[in-house]
């Protein structure tokens, strides 16, 4: 019997049975619990199941003793396919196609074609071209090389251009004046009598000059005196004695306020008032030594 929930309206089916007359059913929905009465009528259409009548016009009537053909396929001996097998006399060539075989190759070309047919030219394959590219990486070297020989040709015109300014090329000095320049003679020294020279000038090394002033006293052919060095001061005096010769070749020894041997210088008088030569110092190294009285 078709029951609704009152409270959720919701119909589902409850079963009734004889003699009932009043049904305590839940809502299988919202669980609501709730009676209501039944009529033997509603028991009787509960219990009676459905007539359902079926006309003979609906139903086409079966044919009788009708059997659906059946087409026989016999495959004849010239229809199977053999299968290569190896004989005594050797290979044997294969045997040409059946009928049944070239309809079958037929059918697959037409479906072929067909397919091929249907290609549009948008869907075409691309053609792709194959030709040979052009020897781009050649005319770049190419270009790289000459651009090196560009650089390379300015870069040594600015080194010659820079030289003819600032310096000149011992070529460049005419032949003339080189013979005209003359070293200062020596200086003659007189084995009497006394004199004193003082100098100013330069002990050079190999990344500076230092500045020295010396005051020699020439007594016969011994000469004293004593130098300082302009950076530290006139109260730094080192003491100097020695010998010159006649030709005006100097070796003088120097010593320290606590009278230790601290170097020796050799050296040459000239007549233009200069004194040069090599300073050795107390580490045995070796300075070229420049003074002069002007």
């Amino acid at each position: 019997m078709q029951i609704k929930c009152p409270h959720c309206r919701f119909k589902y089916s409850e079963a009734l049975k004889s003699g009932t007359t009043e049904v305590l059913s839940i809502c299988p929905r919202c669980g609501h619990s709730f009676s209501f009465e039944v009529t033997e009528d509603d028991i009787r259409r509960e219990q009676t199941p459905p007539q359902f009548s079926v006309s003979s016009s609906a139903v086409p009537p079966m044919p009788q003793n009708v059997v659906p053909e059946v087409p026989e396929f016999m495959p004849s001996q010239s229809d199977t396919p053999e299968l290569p097998h190896n004989s005594s006399s050797g290979n044997t060539p294969p045997s040409a196609p059946s009928a049944f075989e070239q309809s079958k190759m037929q059918t697959e070309d037409e479906n072929k074609q067909s397919s091929y047919s249907n290609i549009t030219p948008d869907h075409q394959p691309s053609r792709h071209n194959y030709s040979p590219q052009s020897n781009g990486g050649s005319s770049r070297r190419l270009s790289a090389f000459v651009l090196f020989i560009i650089i390379t040709t300015i870069g040594l015109g600015f080194i010659y251009g820079m030289s003819k300014i600032f310096g000149k090329d011992e070529n460049d000095i005419p032949e003339d004046s080189i013979a005209n320049v003359t070293e200062p003679s020596t200086m003659t020294i007189s084995t009497t009598g006394n004199s004193t020279f003082r100098f100013e000038g330069y002990i050079i090394g190999l990344k500076k000059r230092l500045p020295i002033v010396m005051n020699l006293t020439k007594r016969g052919s011994k000469i004293d005196g004593n130098y300082y060095y302009v950076l530290r001061g006139s109260h730094t005096q080192l003491t100097l004695h020695g010998i010159v010769e006649e030709n005006g070749v100097v070796t003088m020894s120097e010593y320290n306020v606590e009278g230790d041997h601290t170097g020796d210088f050799y050296g040459t008088l000239y007549s233009d008032g200069t004194f040069s030569g090599t300073f050795k110092s107390y580490n045995r190294k070796k300075f070229k030594f420049e003074l002069s009285t002007h």
